[in-house]
């Protein structure tokens, strides 16, 4: 079993080094700063809200406007207060801007995907530096080579629920939100989708993917946590793939309590986008072959 665990994280060791929001909206402004060929460039946010380490707007930035919301302590939205910036810039700029957030000391990735299967169509892309949360909400291509962007800003947060870690050890990180609680019936019918504070029904499933991953993840705390479920009980293991043209590392960890009871990990890294979905369960069934397995 020893031998099994080391292999699964040493393979990933050089595997790995291979190659939307809330609900309220306020007030909008626009910020004109300099008028050419008709248009109005911004060259400052105008917005109080966004921290002093937040880039400047990308050149050429045009038809800005800046919202903002409230935070939404229980649902799938932003669990602290958010900005939301809306501008139209020249595509190559927003790759500046990418670069920018990453020498500012944020972590993360972006990349624009095509006919995507996964993700969204577009620029995908979130940072975090600890304190603030950068995410981009959606894309749309504008003529001339432009790219109208939507990116929210708000403050990182634990969301990482208590309730789990009665099975599972934490995973250190940060959402966008609490992830998603679905509980099944014995015949598999979703019955709740609320969690009122214990687990409820038969089957269950808590659910930090796609738009609920953590992000800036590092290989480093992709290792780092996969040890720390195998110390405590989980085995399983790995495969490597392209999803929407970024290299992904798919970990799947299962702990067998007893036959009627187990309780799995299913984990997702996309080593472009530094984003790391995980789903828990005590519902293997969903994600594995369970007669192989066992």
């Amino acid at each position: 079993m020893k031998k099994t665990i080391a292999l699964i994280i040493a393979v990933l060791l050089l595997t790995l080094t291979a190659c939307s929001g809330g609900k309220e909206k306020s007030e909008t402004t626009s910020q004109p700063v300099s008028t050419t060929k008709s248009l109005n460039y911004i060259t400052d946010w105008g917005s109080a809200e966004l921290p002093d380490d937040f880039p400047s707007p990308p050149s050429k930035a045009h038809a800005f406007s800046v919202s903002t919301g409230k935070a939404d302590p229980t649902g799938s939205g932003y669990r602290s207060d958010w900005t939301r910036l809306t501008f139209t810039c020249p595509e190559t700029e927003i790759y500046s801007f990418s670069n920018q957030l990453s020498q500012n000391g944020y972590k993360g990735g972006m990349r624009k995907i095509s006919n995507p299967t996964y993700y969204s169509e577009g620029f995908n892309g979130n940072w975090q530096n600890g304190k603030t949360f950068v995410r981009i909400v959606s894309s749309e291509d504008k003529d001339g080579g432009e790219i109208k962007l939507v990116i929210d800003v708000f403050d990182c947060t634990d969301n990482f629920p208590d309730a789990l870690l009665e099975y599972f050890p934490k995973f250190n990180g940060f959402t966008k939100s609490g992830g998603y609680y679905y509980g099944y019936t014995s015949s598999d019918n979703i019955e709740t989708e609320t969690f009122s504070g214990s687990f409820y029904p038969v089957h269950w499933n808590w659910d930090f993917g796609f738009e609920n991953a953590f992000v800036g993840v590092s290989q480093a705390e992709v290792e780092a946590y996969v040890s720390d479920l195998a110390e405590n009980g989980f085995t399983g293991q790995y495969s490597t793939s392209v999803l929407d043209g970024c290299s992904v590392i798919s970990v799947d960890m299962v702990k067998y309590v007893s036959d009627d009871e187990s309780y799995g990990v299913f984990m997702l890294y996309n080593q472009i986008l530094k984003t790391f979905d995980i789903v828990y369960t005590n519902n293997i069934a969903d994600f594995l072959d369970t007669e192989e397995e066992s």
